[in-house]
């Protein structure tokens, strides 16, 4: 368990550098190039890693329902959408919004899937979240 947990801190660490990077790079060349860049990077590090594993050899591909294929539009949408946002609002609000809101969504899709067994418990956890925003809002007026 301490491992998936220390793996989270990293994916957090990684998540937020990639974005900075990505930022600064759509300064220079533009938000799409730099999503398209990133993806072909990425593209051809994750290959690799999948063709030394031979994991790509065990996948039927048609047996995979075509929604699931979505998931690699939202990421290359959510990368192309963090290159024109991050040079605007910077990377810490950027990434508070982010957060801030995937918790959110996450609560109602929990909700919309009856995966939440204590109600009472994840309004709390929502009406922090929106404490934090108004707090962030309002914080620079006091």
């Amino acid at each position: 368990m301490i491992g998936m947990i220390l793996l989270s801190f990293l994916a957090g660490l990684f998540i937020s550098v990639s974005r900075v990077v990505i930022s600064k790079q759509s300064l220079e060349i533009g938000a799409l190039a730099s999503s398209f860049w990133n993806h072909i990077v990425g593209l051809i590090f994750i290959l690799s890693i999948v063709l030394f594993s031979g994991e790509i050899l065990r996948v039927d591909f048609v047996q995979i329902p075509w929604p699931y294929f979505l998931g690699g539009v939202i990421g290359a949408s959510f990368v192309a959408i963090n290159s024109w946002v991050i040079p605007t609002l910077g990377a810490t609000k950027t990434i508070v919004f982010i957060i801030g809101f995937q918790m959110l969504s996450s609560t109602l899709i929990d909700f919309y899937l009856d995966k939440i067994h204590q109600l009472p418990h994840a309004l709390l956890g929502v009406t922090l979240i929106v404490c934090g925003f108004l707090c962030k809002k309002f914080w620079k007026k006091i």
